[in-house]
């Protein structure tokens, strides 16, 4: 027995489907369409992002350096859009927070909080924290995040821009769940 697919899985296949008929008895890929293009809120943003991110990449592991995130990136037609949307929510929820940066750090972590977001695993150790291990050597943790497997350690240069950075994260995390909770609602109610 399978397993439903989720509605991140079908929102992504819905975007590239090629049946787009809308059924009256029978919720397909284009009901889930519609019900996102009904918000233009940053939650629905993401999950779209998310979904183009998943499809370009394929597989976040492929992408090995800078050059192939920027590649990757380049290819997403809804990164400018949801780009400024984060950084006004971010400029709006620092204020509300009590963090004091300027604008222009604000924007510059909301970049990072972004990628790191959309491509969470070290690039370096491909996420294991370890580099090595191989034909007998021992293994090492990996320098660039300090054994944690995760791209998010760096995100900021003082207290208040990680504490910004991982605030940022969270809010995003807990956002996409909110996205996907206003798809199944519109899915189950139509």
């Amino acid at each position: 027995m399978t397993d439903a697919p989720t509605i991140a899985e079908r929102y992504r296949r819905a975007t590239s489907s090629s049946n787009l008929k809308v059924e009256e008895h029978r919720k397909g890929d284009p009901d889930i369409l519609i019900a996102a293009g009904w918000s233009d809120s940053l939650d629905i943003k993401l999950y779209r992002l998310a979904a183009e991110f998943d499809q370009v990449a394929q597989d976040a592991r492929k992408i090995k350096s800078t050059t192939d995130a920027l590649l990757t990136l380049s290819h997403l037609k809804s990164l400018t859009g949801t780009r400024v949307a984060l950084v006004r929510f971010a400029i709006d929820s620092a204020k509300a927070w009590g963090i004091k940066l300027d604008e222009q750090v604000i924007g510059i972590i909301s970049g990072k909080v972004l990628s790191a977001f959309l491509d969470p695993n070290c690039h370096r150790c491909n996420g294991t924290g370890a580099i090595g291990g191989y034909d007998g050597k021992a293994a090492n943790i990996c320098r660039l995040c300090g054994g944690s497997g995760k791209s998010r350690h760096k995100l900021g240069e003082n207290d208040q821009e990680r504490y910004l950075a991982h605030r940022l994260l969270s809010v995003l995390d807990a956002k996409m769940h909110e996205a996907d909770a206003i798809l199944h609602k519109y899915l189950r109610t139509r």
